[in-house]
């Protein structure tokens, strides 16, 4: 968690045909909760991308095609969203914990209103995400865009006017892992090297 004091991992239980996200206390290794993963898909009911809220009261788990929020000091369902037709692959809070964005196999990326539980917008990111293993979203630190890894490219969208305003390429090509937005810094994680797009010179170091 942000605060440094939760940690939560998802496990999946095949024999059982569910999985569950734990939560443990990072001082004394406690564990303090046990939530269950509500999405399935093909059998598939694993959570790929667990995201604390950034004041660490809430935890969004993607299973499948499903998106639930989670009330972590009450183990209480605060929000659970179908909008998507395939799997989550990635989801990313904005900075003030008000919106949640989430990134699909079915080529859309869904901006999701925290406080009301629903979908406010929807980008269609690309045609190609099926064929990629690997999708990424992370907001930069005033929430004003948005970026999103779909194979070896990065997509800058404008989420005042909900407007792809660049595409750039990952110099060696590879499938993007991860992205970190820090000040005008956009760090890119791919398989064998770590990249910087510097966003005001649109470069890459």
């Amino acid at each position: 968690s942000p605060d440094g004091r939760m940690l939560a991992a998802s496990t999946e239980w095949p024999e059982l045909a569910s999985s569950s996200t734990f939560i443990w206390e990072t001082d004394s290794f406690e564990l303090i909760a046990e939530i269950p993963n509500l999405g399935n898909l093909n059998g598939n009911s694993l959570a790929y991308s667990i995201q604390w809220s950034p004041d660490s009261t809430r935890l969004a788990i993607p299973t499948g095609d499903t998106l639930s929020i989670w009330d972590v000091s009450n183990e209480q369902l605060t929000a659970r969203l179908t909008g998507h037709t395939q799997g989550i692959n990635d989801v990313a809070w904005s900075s003030d914990g008000t919106q949640l964005a989430s990134i699909s196999h079915d080529g859309t990326a869904n901006i999701l209103n925290t406080s009301l539980g629903n979908v406010q917008v929807t980008l269609d990111v690309s045609t190609d995400v099926s064929s990629s293993p690997n999708l990424a979203v992370v907001w930069n630190l005033d929430d004003s865009q948005l970026a999103i890894g779909v194979g070896e490219n990065i997509q800058i969208w404008d989420m005042t006017t909900q407007t792809l305003i660049s595409t750039e390429t990952i110099p060696n090509n590879e499938t993007i892992i991860d992205l970190r937005w820090d000040d005008n810094q956009l760090m890119v994680l791919t398989p064998s090297e770590v990249f910087i797009w510097e966003t005001t010179s649109r470069q890459f170091t």
